[in-house]
């Protein structure tokens, strides 16, 4: 588990073949707005919800009624659910209640022995770890180019096959480029990491 705070359950994505892109980037950027997480979690202002005292949000008997049915919301756009936001805007629940009783769930997982929790800092690479006009510098800014230039080509590949030859070229490609020596040489500055951090990412499962 990575600790870093959510946005969302997905990565939403506009299909090559939607027929009009605009229109759902459009509802994409509603739909992950604050007004849109509004719409989502709370419903209409006055009639599902309001504001107390403290500025956060509570919901009327009926806005209860419909978070229990989620029919009465826009349940089935739950991908663009974005919990922390969610608990920025709500008191915290009363003991004994059902969202208590979840919270209390939420940290027994956290608590839970197999449940893996890293220090995505272990991870972090300096940007002098490739100095601009150094050998590994100009590999790695070609990496990330012909990833871009590349991951368009695999994204509108017309077809299965055309698909299946352009993902090959954008793994060959990336190997030509010298991503191995990349890799190595941020592998070298991540246990260089643990040892400056004291600590260590060890592997789940056997992955």
């Amino acid at each position: 588990m990575e600790l870093t705070t959510p946005t969302g359950w997905l990565r939403t994505f506009v299909s090559k073949s939607c027929k009009h892109p605009e229109a759902a980037a459009r509802f994409s950027d509603y739909m992950t707005s604050d007004e849109g997480l509004m719409d989502i979690y709370f419903g209409e202002e006055g009639v599902d919800f309001y504001y107390g005292s403290d500025g956060l949000v509570r919901r009327t008997e009926l806005g209860q009624k419909k978070a229990a049915d989620h029919t009465e919301y826009l349940a089935e756009f739950w991908n663009f659910y974005n919990s922390a936001w969610e608990h920025s805007l709500i008191p915290v629940p009363e003991e004994g209640s059902d969202n208590a009783l979840w919270a209390q769930i939420e940290c027994a997982f956290a608590r839970d022995p197999n449940t893996v929790i890293y220090n995505s800092s272990l991870l972090n690479m300096p940007d002098s770890l490739f100095p601009a006009g150094s050998e590994l510098g100009q590999a790695n800014d070609a990496v990330w180019e012909f990833r871009k230039e590349q991951l368009a080509k695999v994204i509108s590949a017309p077809s299965d096959e055309a698909f299946e030859a352009e993902y090959s070229r954008f793994l060959s490609g990336q190997k030509e480029l010298g991503l191995e020596q990349i890799e190595e040489k941020m592998d070298e500055r991540m246990h260089q990491n643990f040892k400056e951090y004291g600590e260590e990412i060890t592997r789940v499962n056997g992955l």
